[in-house]
């Protein structure tokens, strides 16, 4: 069984211009990457709500999974590729996938954009939201 776009050779900088593009073309604003030396690693972005104020969220990109998957399949890269520069290349584009698939959503008004992103809202601590409630086991106080 092959991982979901396993084969893609299109280069991570090609995948995240295009992701940067859908982002903005859904409102979001102030896009940056974040890099671990030349390699992006996530991109954050804010979002405008409905009063006004900008949400900052950030998609990190766990490519590192990938690799792993990648090396037990016993398959080897292609094109000159290390396992990492295959991981990163089928990580940042399943992730555009995602996004073009959940603005699908938006554009239907079955969802706000918002909604979508919320596990990615970076929260006071610099962590999204995700990360916050693994830390608590998911143990959320929701009562006022």
């Amino acid at each position: 069984m092959s991982l979901f776009m396993e084969t893609t050779q299109i280069e991570t900088t090609r995948t995240v211009a295009e992701l940067q593009q859908v982002l903005g073309k859904y409102g979001a604003t102030k896009i940056l990457m974040d890099f671990v030396g030349v390699q992006v690693d996530g991109i954050s972005f804010m979002y405008p709500w409905d009063d006004g104020r900008e949400i900052p969220f950030k998609l990190p990109c766990r490519w590192r999974e990938i690799e792993t998957i990648l090396r037990q399949s016993h398959r080897r890269p292609k094109y000159g590729d290390t396992f990492e520069a295959w991981a990163r290349r089928v990580a940042w584009r399943q992730i555009l996938r995602w996004v073009q698939a959940q603005m699908a959503l938006v554009e239907t008004n079955m969802v706000k954009v918002q909604e979508v992103f919320l596990p990615y809202v970076i929260t006071k601590t610099r962590e999204t939201f995700y990360e916050v409630a693994q830390k608590t086991n998911f143990q959320l106080d929701f009562k006022k």
